[in-house]
């Protein structure tokens, strides 16, 4: 089996298309998307296949994907080499099915080959590779990155200023959108001239030109003291990110942490990203031997990255690695692994990748509170909208259904995405995703993630009906104003604050609708009404039982319970929680309790409590936030 994480401890790279004759782009909002979850790494007539796959990695559109795998039949001319890694590339569109790391006649390579990273069209791929044979003269002993392009030749890019190999590894390469510029990492010592520091390096290579840079370098030029590694470049290739443990590149780096840059190779100025709103340096990066993980959108503007400190955002304290987004153009920091109710992630979410319009970012987490619960298991692809904050979990089966337990101990990856975000490419070794015989390997996956429609059904003056046109699409997201989402539906209240609500019909496995349907509020200015019923004084049960009603449509909130225990000397205590708490005021009414259900609902007194007499009250509050008036009973406790 093929190590799923090879780019970039905790990296995988994926990317979408068209597969098994099932059309991935084109799909019209509103349209039933069926089928949703599909196994990409299949043979010819979706015969499963005979090895594992892993790091798969979507053109722009979605026509396109490559991944990395040891079957020996998914394309032709892979069993030549046997179960050696290689990297394959699907078109969607055409059924074409291309062996990249292969020599320009045909000939598979000696050496696995890994890393896929393509070009917006998908024309060129870059790669890593330990084959000897890919090009003539790679006698190095080491892994190099080579770029195959659309007419099928191997160009070397790890390579000196005369055009040899280098003379160590090279290694994590990313690709800008023309495919122009490389960007990697490399041991090596002889890809520029004077370098000197005896440590990993990031440099970008313009294949037009022939030149190769060093990118992990200060604004004056200074080299890093330590080394530097997992990088990502811009679609436009003007921006580069990248991880470092030195602090030599910026000024007044004293966090003793391993940082995210970027790098603008136009104004050649190097920049910390890894920093609060208000410039605080980080104050962890993550655990060794994990490297932090970064990618930019189209322009570099916003660079995401995972980190575990504890100090970028407000209230971050899960003591966890979450994921970030820095705009580098307003110089504020914003937490991205939160649920779409704004809850931060409970475990790890680590491996981000954004799209090229910065609306959309994929990662993994193990968290279990980022979508509703019981979707999640573990080890799950999310995707997050920056734009209406909302969290939708992407590794489901073709039903929406919960995906089974991998059968591996821990499935390290990174996803990837298509540039509109409605395609997510993942690996996974669950047994459920898609119906059939299951091969028991790691497989590429992609999950159509293209929303439903939100419908009116049914409105009233106080409240809204929506539905969906896609069955699947079974949950709702509201949003009052510019609040915060929240689950809601299908039935919706008008009658709350505000001056209008958005509701957007989701599910599992399926993004929030992007307009769904605005309504205008009306605030409810109308009481509830609350009322006690009983009060039942047995000494071994003891129970307040009401009921309430609510005219104007906002429908109950809670039941609010004030008691107040008068004891046989006089002396006054009200209930707060369970125990009683002395007073010196017998008339307070403490309302410090709620009761059990709105429209019909009981409280029961929990301590025990001798013979005296018992105050009790009861109030409601509906969503708008009006209170009822005050219902009260006095009981003589026997």
């Amino acid at each position: 089996m093929i190590a799923v994480l090879r780019r970039h401890p905790r990296r995988t790279l994926l990317t979408v298309t068209v597969a098994l004759g099932v059309p991935l782009v084109g799909v019209a909002h509103g349209a039933v998307v069926q089928p949703r979850t599909l196994q990409i790494s299949t043979q010819s007539g979706g015969v499963p296949a005979n090895g594992s796959s892993a790091e798969p990695f979507l053109s722009t559109t979605g026509r396109v994907i490559a991944f990395t795998t040891t079957s020996t039949g998914i394309v032709p001319g892979d069993e030549l080499n046997g179960p050696i890694a290689d990297v394959v590339v699907l078109d969607g569109v055409s059924g074409e099915r291309r062996l990249v790391s292969a020599t320009p006649d045909g000939t598979g390579a000696d050496g696995a080959s890994t890393d896929p990273a393509m070009s917006r069209d998908g024309q060129r791929v870059v790669f890593t590779s330990d084959a000897t044979n890919l090009v003539p003269g790679d006698g190095n002993g080491a892994s190099d990155v080579f770029v195959r392009d659309g007419i099928g030749r191997v160009l070397p890019v790890s390579v000196t200023p005369s055009g040899t190999l280098g003379n160590r590894a090279s290694r994590n390469a990313d690709i800008s959108a023309d495919g122009r510029y490389v960007v990697f990492e490399s041991d090596a010592s002889d890809l520029v001239n004077g370098d000197s520091n005896g440590q990993t390096d990031v440099f970008v290579r313009d294949l037009l030109t022939g030149q190769t840079e060093r990118v992990s370098v200060s604004t004056d030029g200074e080299q890093a003291r330590f080394r530097s590694s997992t990088p990502a470049i811009s679609a436009n290739g003007r921006v580069v990110s990248f991880e470092s443990a030195a602090n030599t590149l910026v000024d007044e780096d004293t966090n003793r942490q391993a940082d995210v840059f970027v790098r603008d190779l136009v104004r050649r100025e190097t920049s910390r990203v890894s920093v609060s709103t208000n410039g605080r340096q980080q104050n962890r990066a993550v655990t060794a031997p994990f490297r932090m993980v970064s990618d930019l959108d189209a322009t570099g503007r916003l660079v995401v990255f995972d980190s575990e400190a504890s100090n970028l955002v407000p209230n971050d304290i899960n003591r966890r690695s979450d994921v970030f987004v820095r705009d580098r153009r307003e110089e504020t920091t914003r937490l991205v692994s939160s649920s779409s109710s704004s809850v931060q992630g409970n475990n790890d979410s680590v491996s981000p990748v954004i799209t090229p319009s910065g609306r959309h970012v994929a990662f993994q987490s193990f968290a279990t509170n980022l979508a509703r619960d019981g979707d999640g298991v573990g080890a799950d692809i999310f995707v997050r909208d920056l734009r209406t904050f909302t969290t939708t979990i992407a590794s489901v089966a073709n039903d929406g259904g919960r995906r089974q337990p991998e059968l591996t101990g821990q499935l390290l990856q990174r996803p990837t995405i298509t540039n509109d975000g409605e395609t997510v490419g993942f690996v996974s070794t669950a047994t459920n995703l898609v119906p059939g015989v299951p091969d028991a390997l790691a497989d590429v996956f992609v999950r159509r993630l293209v929303p439903a429609r939100t419908s009116s059904v049914d409105r009233t003056s106080r409240s809204v009906t929506v539905g969906a046109d896609d069955p699947g699409a079974t949950r709702y997201l509201c949003r009052v104003d510019l609040g915060v989402p929240f689950t809601c539906g299908p039935t919706v209240s008008l009658r709350r604050p505000g001056r209008s609500i958005t509701i957007r019909a989701t599910g599992p496995g399926i993004l929030p609708d992007p307009i769904g349907r605005t309504f205008r509020l009306t605030l409810d200015r109308i009481r509830p009404r609350a009322r006690i019923t009983s009060v039942s004084t047995s000494r071994s049960r003891r129970t307040i039982r009401g009921v309430t009603t609510d005219r104007g449509g906002s429908g109950i909130l809670k039941v609010e319970i004030a008691v107040t225990y008068v004891n046989s000397v006089g002396r006054c205590f009200f209930l707060d929680g369970d125990r009683f708490r002395p007073t010196f005021n017998c008339q307070l009414r403490a309302f410090r309790n709620v009761a059990v259900g709105k429209r019909s609902w009981r409280f029961k007194i929990g301590p025990r409590l001798p013979p005296a007499l018992l105050l009790v009250a009861a109030r409601a509050v509906d969503g708008s936030g009006n209170v009822s008036r005050v219902s009260s009973k006095i009981t003589i406790l026997p």
